[in-house]
């Protein structure tokens, strides 16, 4: 005869939380302070992202995290994934550039440079879709019923054709275009979906 089965529960990780950033604004290499509860007290555990850029945590603690503003870090709200469970700033980090105070000119911005998309290029997003801390971009090629992903492959910090491999073109509907286009980690497994 068989004893008694005993029932193992397992416990899920605390969902952690951020209850605030220091500073709420900063340019590239700034130091950030992430306050909040829950955090892995690993470094390398915890998984942040500055917007659309993830970069990798200097420091933890379990109520508090270290970091720096990773070049193509965007205005959004900060976010730290803790084994699959994602926290959210309540208000978006404001990354700032420096300026000359200048009048906008022919020589503000670099070249310009195309990508081959379809007729009608429509929606874009640029999101760190493989976890390299390089911005790729979606592009939904209006009306065709096809999006293209081109991931950035530079490795210079300087955007020219060269930086974006050719694109993966995938089908997403035969009767047009998607009604939106966004990037997002669904799951918290680093693994960025679009839509």
């Amino acid at each position: 005869m068989f004893g008694a089965l005993t029932a193992i529960r397992a416990y899920p990780q605390a969902i952690p939380a951020i209850s605030n950033v220091s500073p709420k604004s900063g340019l590239v290499g700034t130091s950030l302070l992430i306050s909040g509860t829950n955090f892995n007290a690993t470094a390398a555990s915890n998984i942040f992202y500055s917007g659309a850029v993830q970069a990798n945590v200097l420091s933890a603690s379990t109520n508090s995290l270290t970091k720096t503003v990773p070049p193509g870090a965007t205005y959004a709200p900060v976010t730290v994934t803790v084994i699959g469970l994602a926290a959210y700033s309540s208000q978006p980090f404001e990354p700032t550039f420096t300026g000359n105070c200048a009048a906008i000119g022919s020589s503000t911005f670099a070249a310009g440079f195309n990508l081959p998309t379809g007729n009608r290029p429509d929606r874009v997003v640029m999101a760190d879709l493989d976890g390299d801390c390089r911005l790729d971009l979606v592009v939904d090629d209006g009306g065709a019923g096809v999006v293209s992903i081109y991931q950035n492959i530079g490795t210079n910090g300087v955007l020219d054709s060269n930086t974006f491999a050719a694109p993966i073109i995938l089908s997403v509907a035969s009767n047009g275009s998607p009604a939106g286009l966004s990037a997002a980690d669904l799951n918290g497994d680093e693994n960025w979906i679009w839509s």
